[in-house]
């Protein structure tokens, strides 16, 4: 049995069915939008046809940022096509990982009962999921909610690593010492 797929010309069919009915109304719910130019297929199967099936979706933010959207047509020993696309510099840039610096925790030193006291005690504090989230934003505060409450168990269970960033490296050293350890590592 073929599954139908989600049609919709937002992103290049002919007409809109019940599936691309609900993608887009998901998208609009979350404020999200369908990156897909053009009317290139992006599934292709002998016997069966062609439609483009696979979608890119993403915030407008990373719309606006995202350029050179295309369906690459050369063989790829599968039904479906590559996709490809850019994010500007401007992205790269704000998100450079030097800019932040997660926190690493040494999970040798992990209490788990220290780990599961605070998990029960602050269960409470994490929206009630129950309902189907409606909006991108309802999602967005469960999930930091979540990561917030996470964290939390981790720092109460576990050391932080401390990490020495934009420390001086010491005068003695030199690219051609680092040369040296790198290849000493790969033996």
């Amino acid at each position: 049995m073929m599954q139908e797929c989600s049609r919709a010309p937002e992103w290049g069919m002919p007409q809109t069915n019940i599936r691309g009915r609900l993608v887009l109304e998901m998208a609009a719910r979350m404020d999200l939008m369908v990156l897909n130019i053009g009317n290139t297929p992006t599934y292709r199967r002998p016997g069966f046809g062609n439609s483009i099936s696979d979608l890119s979706i993403s915030s407008e933010n990373i719309a606006a940022i995202t350029e050179k959207w295309r369906v690459i047509e050369d063989y790829t020993g599968s039904d479906h096509q590559y996709i490809t696309f850019k994010i500007s510099r401007e992205m790269r840039n704000r998100t450079d990982p030097r800019n932040k610096i997660p926190h690493c925790w040494n999970y040798r030193k992990f209490d788990d009962v220290k780990f599961a006291e605070k998990l029960l005690s602050g269960i409470g504090d994490i929206p009630e999921t129950s309902q189907i989230v409606k909006r991108r934003v309802d999602a967005e505060d469960v999930m930091s909610s979540t990561m917030n409450f996470l964290k939390c168990a981790c720092h109460s269970s576990m050391p932080i690593i401390k990490r020495f960033i934009n420390r001086k490296s010491a005068y003695w050293w030199t690219e051609e010492i680092a040369e040296l350890g790198r290849n000493c590592l790969k033996l």
